[in-house]
């Protein structure tokens, strides 16, 4: 093992941080580069797992929605977590775009999850700091807000 090529031994280092967690392109990149991997080896080795089907950042938006939704999570949360894994392509941008129509709805469901209908204008201050920490935005938060909270009469 120990007279193997760079380019064996950059493989098996990114196959063994594909078997811990989905990493996108850049993330790859950016551990090879710090382990002292050169261009070429890098090149070679991320179009080898991409070929095999081990590095797919498609893959990873899509799994990176999917877990915003079941978690309830807003567009903030989720624009952070494609921006920390160097999703800033075109397909992470059609994502956030099509998360936008949703992030309402789901932002009722993390609402009704916690708390009871009607909410109190002290619930309903509560209820919008728990959807900010959540990742939703001010707008989205207002936009649900105030549909469940009991009016003053």
């Amino acid at each position: 093992m120990a007279d193997e090529d760079p380019q064996t031994k950059a493989r098996e280092f990114a196959l063994g941080l594909l078997s811990k967690r989905l990493r996108s392109t850049a993330q790859l990149t950016e551990v090879l580069l710090g382990s002292g991997y050169d261009s070429p080896t890098i090149r070679s080795t991320l179009d080898y797992l991409a070929r095999c089907g081990y590095l797919d950042d498609e893959r990873l938006i899509q799994t990176t929605l999917e877990r915003a939704r079941r978690e309830s999570r807003g567009s903030l949360w989720l624009d952070q977590c494609l921006q920390e894994q160097g999703l800033d392509g075109l397909n992470a941008n059609e994502a956030r775009a099509s998360f936008a129509h949703e992030e309402v709805t789901i932002a009722k469901t993390a609402l009704l999850g916690r708390y009871a209908q009607p909410l109190s204008h002290a619930d309903a201050r509560r209820a919008g700091q728990y959807l900010g920490r959540r990742g939703f935005g001010a707008d989205t938060v207002e936009t649900v807000i105030s549909q469940y909270v009991v009016s003053e009469n």
